[in-house]
């Protein structure tokens, strides 16, 4: 039976195979896919209490499932929040001074909005740095750099 391989050798085979071979990516998208897994390895150390090189991509665990619930209802009540709020601002004001009768905004989908909601952080989080990489992580981030050197 193979062994299974782990995390760490997952991740550098994407970035040399997928990513460098396969894809021909710019490098600039390459540190961007790093510092994304970067914040996800932080994101499971501090939800899951676990060092990046212990994480399984094969199996759920309760407390992945815990914090996904947790997130998805912080998105429904930020939702909730933003819907209020558009409400709020989309009220008729008072009448104009010329006699006529504000316009309402028209009914049905919600606009388009041009912000970003990963521009503005929700009030009372704090945003923090990753923490350390372990030795596995740090491993497979020398040998992605040195591979990135070489070409």
């Amino acid at each position: 039976m193979k062994a299974r391989p782990t995390l760490p050798a997952l991740i550098e085979r994407f970035f040399t195979e997928r990513l460098m071979r396969q894809r021909n990516v710019s490098p600039h998208t390459i540190a961007s896919y790093r510092d994304t897994f970067r914040l996800l390895f932080a994101f499971a150390r501090a939800q899951m209490r676990k060092a990046p090189s212990d994480l399984d991509p094969r199996t759920k665990s309760r407390e992945a499932g815990r914090a996904a619930k947790t997130a998805a209802a912080r998105i429904a009540e930020l939702e909730d929040q933003v819907a209020r709020l558009e409400k709020q601002a989309a009220a008729p004001s008072a009448p104009a001074k010329d006699g006529s009768k504000p316009t309402a905004p028209a009914r049905g989908k919600r606009q388009r909005r041009d912000i970003d909601p990963g521009d503005a952080m929700p009030p009372g989080v704090a945003v923090q740095e990753p923490a350390p990489l372990d030795e596995a992580a740090e491993t497979a981030l020398e040998n992605l750099e040195e591979h990135l050197k070489a070409e």
